[in-house]
C-alpha cells in the first residue's frame, strides 16, 4: 500500500506569471491555494499586517510543491513511522534548496526560502496539514526577485540542463556555496563565499600537489579566459578577479580589505557591497556557461591548458614549447 505526502516550500520574493512551472512531474513552482496560505499563516511562514490579529491580505503567494510516496507500514511501530516522516522532510528539503540555488543562478535577485509545511495524505483521501514550520536555508526575508512567463519556460529549461551538470561534484559545490553568498546579509560573508565559489569553479584541480603553485594567479587567470575574449575585457576581469582573491584573503584573516583593492570595471573606488554585487554577477554568468557547457563526469570544469595556453600564444611560439 502506497501512502503519500505533499511539501510546500514558501518562497519569499518571488513575482511570477503562468503558474504552475513544472519542473518534474513530483516538483512544480506554483501559487498556493487558500488553504496553504491559511496553513502558512497558521504555522508562522506568512505574517498578517500590523494591527490586523484577525484578518489578512496576502496577495499572491508562491511556493515549491514537492510530491512524494512511500510505502505505508500497517501497524508500524512510531519510531519507524518517525524514521520515515524525517527522511521525507529531508527529501523534500533537499529539493527545495535545489530549486532556491537554480533560481539564484538563473537570475539576479533577492531570494529565500521561508520554511516547509507537509500536507500528509489520509485514509479516507483527504488531506491535511501536518508538521513544520521546518526551517530551511536562507530563512523569512522580502525580496525582489521576478520571473515572466517567458523566463518560466527558460528557467524549467535551465533547470533540467542544471540536474544533469550537477553531477559533476566541482559544478554542485561552486553552485551551492554561490547560492550560501544570497543567504548573507554583510557584504564582507557575501564577498568570502563568492570567491570561495569561483575556487571552487577555476581551481577545482588544485588539490594535486603539482597544480598548488601560484593559485591567486592561476585563479584569475583561468576566469579571464573563461569568460572574456582576448582584449581589455579580458585583462579588467583579471584585475577584478585577483583584487577579489586578496580582498577575500584579507577578510578570511581577520582584517579589511585595502580600498585600493575595490574597483569597478572602469577603475573606479566602490563600496564593499557594491563590489561583492559585481562579483556576484561575475560568478552567476560563469556559472551560465559552465552548466551549458558540462558533461557528465568530475574533474576541472575544462581542459585549461588548452583554454589558456591555446589562446594566450600563437602557434609558432606553442610549437617552440
Amino acid at each position: 500500500m502506497l501512502a503519500g505526502a505533499r511539501q510546500r516550500a514558501l518562497l519569499t520574493g518571488l513575482k511570477g506569471d503562468s503558474f504552475p512551472w513544472r519542473l518534474t512531474p513530483q516538483l512544480e513552482i506554483d501559487e498556493f491555494d487558500d488553504d496553504e496560505v491559511v496553513l502558512c499563516l497558521r504555522m508562522g511562514l506568512l505574517r498578517p499586517g500590523v494591527g490586523m490579529p484577525d484578518w489578512a491580505h496576502m496577495g499572491r503567494v508562491i511556493g515549491i510543491r514537492v510530491r512524494l510516496a512511500f510505502e505505508k507500514v500497517v501497524g508500524g511501530r512510531p519510531e519507524e513511522w518517525s524514521g520515515v516522516a524525517g527522511n521525507l522532510i529531508q527529501d523534500a528539503m533537499s529539493e527545495a534548496e535545489s530549486v532556491l540555488d537554480a533560481l539564484r543562478v538563473f537570475k539576479k535577485g533577492s531570494i529565500s526560502l521561508a520554511g516547509l509545511i507537509v500536507v500528509s495524505l489520509q485514509d479516507g483521501g483527504g488531506w491535511r496539514g501536518s508538521g513544520g514550520p521546518h526551517p530551511l536555508r536562507g530563512g523569512f526575508q522580502w525580496g525582489d526577485y521576478e520571473l515572466t512567463a517567458a523566463e518560466g519556460e527558460s528557467f524549467v529549461t535551465f533547470w533540467r540542463q542544471l540536474k544533469s551538470a550537477r553531477k559533476r561534484k566541482l559544478l554542485d559545490a561552486a553552485m551551492r556555496r554561490f547560492s550560501y553568498a544570497g543567504d548573507r546579509h554583510r557584504p564582507d560573508d557575501r564577498l568570502v563565499d563568492l570567491v570561495i565559489a569561483a575556487e571552487t569553479l577555476f581551481l577545482g584541480d588544485a588539490g594535486n600537489p603539482h597544480e598548488r603553485g601560484e593559485l591567486r594567479y592561476r585563479f584569475s587567470l583561468r576566469a579571464a579566459f573563461f569568460l572574456e575574449e582576448a582584449g581589455l575585457a579580458r585583462r579588467v576581469l583579471f584585475r577584478f578577479m585577483r583584487n577579489g582573491y586578496d580582498a577575500r584573503s584579507a577578510i578570511v584573516h581577520g582584517g579589511e580589505p585595502d580600498p585600493a583593492l575595490l574597483m569597478g570595471n572602469d577603475g573606479a573606488r566602490i563600496s564593499l557591497m557594491e563590489y561583492a554585487d559585481a562579483m556576484e554577477d561575475v560568478l552567476r554568468r560563469a556559472l551560465r556557461e559552465a552548466v551549458d557547457g558540462a558533461q557528465d563526469g568530475d574533474g576541472s570544469l575544462v581542459d585549461w591548458d588548452e583554454l589558456v595556453m591555446g589562446r594566450a600564444l600563437s602557434e609558432e611560439e606553442a610549437e617552440s614549447l
